[in-house]
């Protein structure tokens, strides 16, 4: 809620560091009765490290059709910090049940992008993640990307 009334969209960036509030680039709406948090969609799914701008569509692409036995799912980010000079991009992996997190498994990933895409594809970090966070609408589910991490 800002001045009593529900937020609806994505308000500028200067405007949410001086309300103090976590921003995460979806479109939300707040109920004004129930104060349920509704999401309504993506802002914006472009990750731009070092001026090569690309979707995270691309980065899936290469999990889903080379790892697909090992990864039941993933998200990747991108995270840009007050005082950093160009963004990074993070993939957090689920690891199928029994399939352990290895740095073999992070080399074969960063190798497959590097091919499949280009070096400059490759993400900065991959951490394993015990889960990753969907929003459930109606009868479907999406991924919660976009998250601005700190």
């Amino acid at each position: 809620m800002v001045s009593g009334q529900s937020v609806i969209g994505n308000l500028p960036s200067a405007t949410l560091s001086t309300l103090d509030v976590w921003t995460h680039g979806d479109f939300v709406m707040i109920h004004p009765t129930t104060k349920q948090l509704i999401f309504l969609g993506r802002s914006d799914g472009v990750l731009n490290p070092s001026g090569v701008r690309f979707g995270s569509a691309d980065i899936y692409r290469v999990i889903e059709s080379c790892f697909s036995s090992e990864i039941k799912d993933s998200l990747c980010v991108g995270q840009k910090r007050d005082g950093d000079s160009n963004e990074r991009v993070m993939l957090f992996l689920l690891m199928k049940p029994g399939v352990p997190f290895t740095p073999s498994i992070v080399a074969r990933i960063r190798a497959a992008i590097r091919a499949d895409l280009s070096p400059r594809h490759v993400p900065s970090f991959i951490f394993q993640t015990p889960e990753i966070p969907v929003c459930a609408y109606l009868m479907s589910t999406k991924m919660i990307s976009n998250i601005y991490l700190l």
